[in-house]
């Protein structure tokens, strides 16, 4: 490899010093004569080479890829010895690149020379064991040699069949001596004698009777059925009545036992009923038959008969307001029934006149004039169009509904009130409708608190009025307002530093006069508008300002 390495620099070498001195002057047209192919580098086994080849006359180069050569090996020798149980391997060397490769060789297998030798002799019940050994590995391998089983002689009888049970004959084994045994035929069973009496049957007990066996001596006892009775005929020996039982009896021919059946009573012999009473309208009847054997009578119950009632009489007539009478008699007998009449009711003119004019106490009456009896026909409940009766109202405060979702459909009003400092608070009472119709006094003294309701106008009227105390709003719920009032115009004791109350009220009232239609925007008595006077509250609930501490 180095004499061509140098080889290849010197030519290159040559080659530079050639093409300096003639750089000046460009070589004739000629064809290229190109030397011989030179390695550079050589292929080897597994890899290829390359080839370049001079021109004689410009020194022009020419290269070609040489592809690999492959490896070169010799015969198969011998690589690691196989075993019996295990592989070995062949070798081979590459002459040109000395790379080897191996491949496999079968296992030899076991040589076992003499094969199998009997190492423990096998009997009639237990097998023996045979082994053999490698020749060339010494390993040893074992194998079972099955029972050879008993050798046995021809059966015969060791023990003769009796009553109970059946011969016994039995065989030996020639090689282990063992003998075994097996039940021949069957037993004889026993052969008994004639039959002795021991006790003989009565009509009512059973007889026994015994044998004795010929061969073994046993004996068996049979018991005899009962004769039973042999009954005579039935002779009667108390007669029945229509009321009574008779009986009758029967002896037996063998014993003289008797037995005796109860006759069932006769019964009565009817004849046809016979009226004894006749039914009338007002008492019930009575009819008769008698028993032809007894002489016993039973009755029967004949029923009443109904009342042949005549025709409705009026007794009273029906007026406008009082019921009316009719009535009808028996033709047979003084029963008499009675019906009402209807009261025929007012005949209205349909003119209506005052009866009683309306106030904010109470709607006012109208009625009409009977044409039959002059008396009021008809009345009916007036009200002058701007009078309200039994409207709900309350003190003006925080919607609740704005504090908790349990008044999300109610309209109550919340009212937060200081208990820290004494003072008088004044809040708009509001009928539905919104509707200013008085006042609610409100007044804070030493944590008491006490209320006061006022009209705006005198005649309105308050037909019921409440109020409740809580400690915060979170106590206050829709179901709390249905309990008891607190008492009104005088102080009740509140606890901690704030309160909540609630106003609710029904009133009857005029609209107009001193009632007036109600807006929060107005300005509130402590100033300020009513809409201020409720964030300032609703401020205070939200804060907390309005739980106890």
């Amino acid at each position: 490899m180095n004499t061509v390495l140098r080889k290849a620099f010197c030519l290159v070498l040559a080659l530079c010093l050639l093409g300096a001195l003639g750089a000046s002057a460009e070589p004739p047209p000629h064809t290229h004569t190109y030397g011989a192919w030179i390695d550079d580098p050589a292929a080897t086994c597994t890899a290829g080479g390359r080839q370049y080849q001079v021109c004689s006359v410009c020194n022009d180069i020419v290269y070609r890829d040489t592809t690999a050569l492959g490896h070169s090996f010799g015969a198969w020798g011998p690589g690691i010895p196989a075993g019996c149980d295990t592989q070995g391997t062949t070798v081979r060397t590459c002459s040109r690149c000395g790379v080897t490769e191996s491949k496999a060789t079968e296992a030899l297998g076991h040589n076992w020379g003499a094969g199998w030798q009997v190492t423990r002799a096998a009997t009639c019940t237990e097998m023996g064991v045979r082994a053999r050994t490698c020749g060339r590995c010494g390993i040893t391998q074992t194998e079972a040699i099955s029972a050879s089983g008993h050798t046995f002689g021809p059966w015969t009888t060791t023990q003769p069949a009796d009553c109970y049970s059946p011969a016994i004959e039995s065989r030996t084994c020639a090689v282990c001596h063992i003998t075994e045994t097996r039940p021949s035929g069957n037993a004889l069973g026993h052969s008994y004698g004639p039959v002795t009496v021991i006790a003989a049957a009565t009509c009512d007990l059973p007889g026994t009777t015994q044998q004795t066996c010929t061969r073994c001596g046993h004996v068996i006892t049979n018991v005899v059925a009962a004769l039973l009775h042999k009954w005579g005929d039935w002779v009667q020996t108390l007669t029945p009545t229509c009321t009574t039982g008779g009986a009758q009896t029967s002896t037996c021919n063998r014993c003289g036992n008797t037995k005796t059946l109860a006759l069932e009573p006769l019964g009565h012999k009817f004849g046809p009923y016979v009226v004894v009473t006749p039914a009338t309208c007002t008492n019930a009847g009575l009819s008769e038959r008698t028993c032809s054997r007894c002489g016993q009578k039973e009755g029967l119950a004949l029923a009443q008969l109904p009342h042949q009632l005549g025709p409705w009489q009026l007794i009273k007539a029906a007026t406008c307001t009082e019921q009316g009478l009719e009535a009808r008699k028996c033709a047979t007998c003084t029963h008499q029934e009675n019906r009402a009449l209807k009261a025929l009711g007012h005949k209205s003119d349909e003119q209506w006149y005052t009866v009683r004019g309306a106030t904010t106490s109470r709607k006012g009456l109208q009625a009409t004039t009977c044409t039959v009896c002059g008396q009021n026909a008809r009345t009916r409940n007036f009200a002058p169009r701007a009078f309200r009766y039994e409207i709900d109202g309350l003190a003006w405060g925080v919607p609740a509904s704005m504090l908790s979702a349990a008044f999300a459909t109610e309209p109550d009003r919340l009212i937060w009130l200081d208990l820290t400092t004494d003072a008088s608070y004044t809040f708009p009472l509001v009928a539905e409708g919104s509707w200013l119709i008085g006042t609610a006094q409100v007044t804070v003294r030493a944590g008491s608190v006490a209320v006061s309701l006022r009209t705006a106008s005198e005649p309105t009227v308050l037909t019921h009025r409440a109020w409740y105390l809580f400690p915060d709003a979170a106590s206050a719920a829709p179901a709390r307002f249905a309990g008891k009032s607190l008492p009104f115009d005088q102080p009740v004791l509140a606890q901690g530093d704030s309160c909540v109350l609630s106003i609710h009220l029904t009133t009857n009232y005029y609209q107009g006069n001193e009632n007036q239609p109600f807006d929060e925007r107005l300005l509130a008595p402590g100033g300020g508008s009513y809409v201020e006077m409720i964030d300032q509250m609703l401020q205070h609930m939200v804060d907390g300002k309005d739980t106890n501490g």
